[in-house]
């Protein structure tokens, strides 16, 4: 399976815990969703990354699509 686009990118504070999910397209069109823990890692030449959160909305639980809405609920968020 090939990412084609990322379509859209949330972010959602669970706890204590900074989440990134991300609405991906494959090379069909499906729609697929990605979480991941938005934490700062140390590479090892000693520098700091953190994932692109640039570009990043909100995610606002009362519009949600559908398919994210079941996907949370999956998921347990």
């Amino acid at each position: 399976m090939r990412i084609n686009e990322t379509t859209n990118r949330y972010s959602l504070k669970v706890g204590r815990r900074n989440l990134l999910i991300e609405e991906l397209k494959n090379e069909r069109g499906e729609k697929i969703f990605s979480i991941l823990q938005t934490i700062y890692a140390t590479t090892l030449d000693d520098k700091e990354w953190l994932a692109d959160t640039s570009n990043v909305k909100p995610l606002d639980r009362k519009n949600l699509d559908p398919e994210l809405k079941k996907f949370l609920k999956v998921i347990g968020i």
